[in-house]
């Protein structure tokens, strides 16, 4: 995932951030790495240090830099999560049941909308 601080005007002191998130048709429910760290353990002496030490020139360069950071400084508070190579994914998970949630999800979400807006039933049946 890409990011960057717009440099456009907002008439407020926060800049837009802008993420570029691209959509991959391959379907990996079960990674074999978990990314992450184990929130609960924070070690907020550790993350006091490690906030210390940021170079700030860092950030205002890129959001390269930033992210780069940001793991630095979780990598030092917080231990990493743990994967499981243990477990295994469930045998009917595939490629025909992801579309079908994705399709029951966009319904469920155009019928809350439609909800709030007071639409006809008509228009919840097809997509727009």
């Amino acid at each position: 995932m890409e990011w960057e601080v717009s440099e456009k005007e907002t008439l407020s002191d926060p800049n837009y951030i802008i993420f570029n998130v691209e959509e991959s048709c391959q379907v990996n429910r079960h990674p074999t790495k978990t990314k992450g760290w184990q929130v609960k353990k924070l070690d907020r002496e550790r993350l006091r240090e490690a906030l210390n030490e940021i170079n700030t020139d860092d950030l205002t360069t890129s959001a390269k830099g930033f992210t780069g950071v940001l793991t630095k400084v979780c990598n030092a508070a917080m231990p990493k999560r743990k994967s499981s190579p243990n477990k295994q994914p469930a045998y009917w998970w595939n490629t025909t049941v992801v579309e079908l949630r994705r399709e029951c999800v966009e319904a469920r979400r155009r019928y809350s909308r439609s909800r709030s807006r007071g639409s006809s039933q008509a228009n919840l049946l097809t997509p727009p």
